[in-house]
């Protein structure tokens, strides 16, 4: 089993901003959700967890590896999709809405950002890594965005359900020839 876990609150999230590749920590709200979220992890027998290298992931999976006293590993394409100069901003700011409402399409490319081929051309490649050279149950520690996007249009699962609460996760089954099956959306503890 796969376990896509967005990671755990952080100030921006809190505060309704966009959150790309700003390297900022969880806040105290978040680092409450990680460790109430680690008990019931820990019952999911995860033999491998993965962490994006943003401090907020690492934050969650140093968290939940401690609970089950094992270890994780970094994996630099499970970072988050670059939001250019959108990163940061209120996501009901006026100046910015239109943009944000186009943040899910295809073909839209934030200015100064990352396109969503390329988004999800380096999660799946690196999903499709770690699947290969592990087996067991594996917990990808990522972010809200880039999931969301994998799901939505590698998955082909409506996006309504694609996108992350924090510390939530969506399950996969890999199954022959690197492909990926659905089997839960947005599970919380």
């Amino acid at each position: 089993m796969i376990y896509l876990m967005r990671h755990g609150d952080t100030l921006f999230n809190v505060e309704g901003r966009l959150l790309g590749q700003t390297d900022i920590p969880l806040c105290p709200i978040g680092v409450e959700k990680v460790k109430q979220a680690a008990c019931a992890i820990a019952e999911l027998n995860i033999n491998f967890i993965f962490s994006s290298p943003y401090l907020r992931a690492l934050q969650t999976a140093d968290i939940l590896a401690s609970s089950m006293d094992t270890f994780f590993s970094i994996h630099k394409d499970f970072r988050e999709r670059h939001l250019g100069v959108m990163d940061g901003k209120f996501k009901h700011n006026p100046e910015f809405s239109a943009l944000v409402a186009m943040l899910g399409e295809k073909e839209f490319i934030p200015p100064e950002g990352e396109s969503v081929d390329a988004c999800i051309g380096r999660f799946s490649r690196a999903l499709e890594l770690v699947t290969r050279e592990h087996a067991g149950n594996i917990l990808i520690i990522s972010h809200g965005g880039v999931i969301s996007l994998f799901m939505k249009y590698v998955m082909m699962v409506d996006s309504n359900f694609t996108f992350l609460d924090n510390c939530a996760f969506h399950t996969l089954t890999a199954g022959p020839g690197q492909q990926f099956f659905v089997n839960t959306l947005n599970t919380s503890f």
